[in-house]
């Protein structure tokens, strides 16, 4: 604390200022993280002499000060503004912020990292003109910084598809500049830097043997070839998938199709697709795989050499389990299969395409929620990064971050990392 007091004021004066007019801290608001959320500090008012209670902020950082933990409370002072307690007038209304004799609480929130410094004094009259004191609290705000490892198939934009002309226009620089700018915004986004890394994504696949060692297919978990969208198996083109089930093999030999194959997408992305793309060299990135598509193959006759392969319907999912180990854990998006999941103009598909990114990484950065409008993981709302109903298409820009799903980002818990 920082103490500025009249040279009228004896020092028996001073020390018993000093002890019933101050600004106290709480929640850690000398340093605070620039993510939007509301920090308290108490203003005490127990010096009973006649005066004018005075706030000021000064600061280089984008920051507000409100009279409860809301934006529905009252807006006291922005940066480099002062106002005088029953006096200044705010939004056309006389402000009050403080009552002599009573402790008083106010509420910092910080949009964007900076420094400065909060000022809560008096400055007496009439009788008590001349006696000053202000005291000074510093704060430094800061943000965190996020970072992605981004594993992506080459050639994405060339392979066949049912939507080719907005998969053509995909490029995930720009799709990820859109999520970098959104969670760096100070008004609707969640507060963090984003530094990301992107690869090649390699998978080397091997062919499928039975017990006898005998091939039953060229290759066990990559499929090219006709793949068809669900509900529509008469419509067909030659394209390609991580195949996370092959129902003819069930035929061939079931103990392998059991000790091969999975019940879903979830479980082909953490036993096989995320453990084996993971770079030891990046421990402390989140990841994140974008691909083709993810297919099954449906048909059960082994005879059939060159079956249709089902497009799966879920384009975009993170595994982040708490008791799930660090190697199955990531985020999964089929930039094909999502172009293909509606008509998407090309705009409309890279700006929903930004928005699946965006929310899946938050996936991986607040885990797992239940309580408090949370449902499976999810807000209950339609216009939250981390919203349980999206209308489609969606993008980042009808997105406002709330600050119940900012509260629980908790990088220090974040899920696909080895280490924190």
């Amino acid at each position: 604390m920082v103490y500025e007091v009249s040279d009228n004021v004896n020092d028996d004066e001073q020390q018993s200022i000093e002890e019933r007019l101050a600004l106290a801290a709480t929640n850690g608001v000398d340093t605070v993280k620039a993510n939007r959320l509301f920090h308290s500090f108490y203003l005490f008012s127990d010096v009973m002499i006649d005066s004018h209670l005075i706030l000021s902020m000064d600061t280089n950082m984008t920051a507000r000060l409100w009279s409860g933990p809301t934006t529905n409370s009252t807006l006291l002072l922005t940066s480099g503004q002062t106002i005088t307690n029953g006096v200044s007038v705010v939004n056309g209304q006389v402000v009050n912020f403080a009552t002599h004799g009573q402790t008083s609480e106010v509420w910092l929130q910080v949009l964007a990292p900076g420094e400065g410094s909060i000022s809560y004094g008096f400055v007496g009259k009439d009788d008590a003109e001349g006696i000053n004191f202000t005291d000074t609290l510093k704060v430094n705000a800061y943000r965190e910084k996020l970072y992605v490892h981004i594993s992506e198939m080459a050639g994405l934009t060339n392979m066949p598809s049912f939507n080719a002309s907005a998969l053509a226009k995909y490029d995930i620089s720009n799709v990820m500049t859109q999520v970098v700018a959104f969670c760096a915004d100070p008004e609707v986004g969640i507060g963090l830097d984003i530094e990301w890394v992107r690869d090649d994504l390699v998978f080397n696949d091997q062919p499928l043997k039975d017990t006898n060692g005998n091939i039953l297919a060229p290759n066990t978990y990559r499929h090219n070839g006709k793949v068809h969208l669900p509900g529509d198996t008469n419509n067909t083109i030659i394209g390609s998938g991580f195949l996370m089930r092959d129902l003819r093999v069930r035929s061939l030999d079931r103990d392998v199709f059991n000790r091969t194959y999975f019940t879903g997408h979830m479980l082909f992305a953490q036993k096989v697709l995320l453990p084996s793309t993971r770079r030891g060299d990046l421990p402390k990135h989140v990841r994140l795989c974008l691909i083709d598509r993810i297919v099954e193959i449906e048909e059960l006759d082994p005879s059939v050499a060159d079956p249709s392969a089902l497009i799966v319907d879920s384009h975009a999912f993170a595994s982040f389990g708490a008791s799930t180990p660090f190697e199955e854990c990531g985020a999964v998006v089929s930039v094909v299969g999502m172009a293909e999941e509606r008509n998407y103009t090309a705009p409309q598909f890279i700006n929903r395409l930004a928005w699946v990114i965006a929310h899946e990484i938050g996936h991986l950065i607040i885990r797992e929620q239940d309580g408090n409008g949370w449902i499976g993981n999810h807000r209950d709302s339609v216009d939250t990064l981390m919203a349980n109903i999206v209308a489609s298409p969606k993008g980042l820009s009808d997105v406002n971050a709330d600050l119940e799903e900012i509260s629980k980002i908790n990088l220090a818990n974040k899920a696909s990392v080895q280490e924190q």
